[in-house]
């Protein structure tokens, strides 16, 4: 049920964090500590990076492909088995490169894969396969999940610290599923002192197991740091797997 609902999201548009089991060790983000989109949608790139990475625009993501779906995309005619996003492979711009726009180079439309299987990532691969069902299509766009000029996450509090100072949607955490959902009110007397410009403080609520923990997120210059509180609503709604 998680991961249907995560690959729910992912159909949706969503930019999903992904924070599950143990971390990989290496050069790369192999899914357990990853930022996932649908590879499909070139403005996923924009949207990552503006929300999240600060690349430059022409810094590719790279593609996690199923491995039975992998030759569809790509040429290989040494059979190569790129398990750990290290090789670059030219793909076959046909009808199925359109399908993965958003992880190929924007130059050559090259990509640097990783293939995943049900041996060297199940529960990785159960997320993949689940949105292939919802799109037909088998890959996820794959970054690492960390902020700009930071190391990637290791530990939940890291996932949840980049998961609240970024504008990804949704979190992954273990056998917890946590999206954003939120409605803002302004402060008409504010708003008239500054004009056509909405400077407001968000609170945001995590509840876990009856607990809540609160976060405050400011966006205002000092002097008008004093916004009721209450003309916010915050909610961070957690599904147990």
């Amino acid at each position: 049920k998680l991961n249907e609902n995560a690959a729910k999201l992912l159909e949706q548009g969503k930019v999903l964090g992904r924070c599950v089991g143990r971390s990989e060790w290496g050069a790369r983000a192999l899914g357990n500590r990853s930022i996932l989109c649908r590879p499909d949608d070139y403005l996923m790139v924009d949207k990552i990076n503006e929300m999240v990475k600060k690349r430059d625009f022409w810094m590719p993501f790279a593609p996690s492909i199923l491995e039975n779906h992998f030759e569809k995309f790509v040429k290989n005619n040494n059979k190569s088995k790129p398990y750990f996003m290290t090789q670059a492979f030219e793909t076959k711009k046909n009808e199925n490169t359109s399908k993965i726009i958003a992880a190929c180079h924007i130059r050559d439309k090259t990509i640097r894969p990783q293939l995943v299987n049900t041996k060297n990532n199940r529960l990785y691969y159960d997320l993949i396969n689940k949105f292939r069902k919802r799109t037909k299509i088998p890959v996820l766009l794959n970054t690492s999940f960390n902020l700009h000029g930071y190391p990637i996450v290791e530990t939940p509090k890291d996932a949840v610290k980049v998961f609240l100072n970024s504008g990804i949607d949704a979190l992954q955490l273990g056998n917890y599923l946590i999206s954003k959902k939120w409605s803002m009110k302004f402060d008409q007397k504010l708003n008239n002192l500054v004009i056509k410009i909405n400077i407001y403080e968000e609170v945001r609520d995590i509840e876990v197991n009856g607990i809540v923990y609160k976060y405050i997120f400011k966006l205002s210059d000092d002097k008008f740091s004093s916004i009721n509180k209450n003309d916010l609503v915050k909610q961070i709604i957690i599904e147990d797997n």
